[in-house]
């Protein structure tokens, strides 16, 4: 008789706490303070050599969850960071392509972040490990060239406000 009731409260308040889960729009838990992966730890080497100010793992809420990007430039611009064997790089020299289940759901989700990132106005832009490793300057010119093109389409937007 005791273990049922013990039994009932548990379910009940998973219950309550499932049902809070799913109306609540609060943020989701803070994930600025976890460990970097390598790629993310070089993409902060990149934008700290530029100068840029960047916030770190950006949530936006959507259809009832939160997706959370790796780098945020201003209102401007998204970064995500892509992992070649967690996102599924096809290399080139190797003949077997056989994606895993995870990769698979990654990159369904990379293209859901695109959207959503498409969707609330921000430029996504997203880069390999490989590249991140081996094209450090392509990288770094990349970003300031969409920087660069936001804030020229910004001050045109002024000039035609005026």
């Amino acid at each position: 008789m005791i273990e049922g009731n013990y039994l009932d409260r548990k379910k009940k308040s998973y219950f309550r706490n499932f049902k809070k889960k799913l109306t609540s729009k609060n943020r989701p838990p803070d994930r600025k303070n976890r460990k970097r992966t390598g790629p993310e730890r070089i993409m902060i080497e990149i934008l700290r050599s530029l100068y840029i100010d960047f916030e770190v793992e950006y949530p936006i809420y959507f259809a009832g969850e939160w997706k959370v990007y790796d780098f945020r430039i201003e209102d401007k611009l998204l970064i995500e960071v892509d992992g070649n064997y967690w996102h599924g790089k096809v290399d080139k020299e190797s003949k077997i392509r056989v994606s895993k289940f995870y990769q698979l759901k990654n990159k369904k989700n990379d293209h859901l972040k695109n959207f959503i990132a498409k969707r609330n106005g921000y430029e996504m832009l997203r880069f390999w490990e490989t590249d991140l490793l081996d094209n450090r300057e392509v990288v770094a010119s990349k970003i300031l060239e969409v920087l660069n093109e936001a804030i020229k389409e910004k001050s045109d937007e002024d000039k035609r406000i005026c």
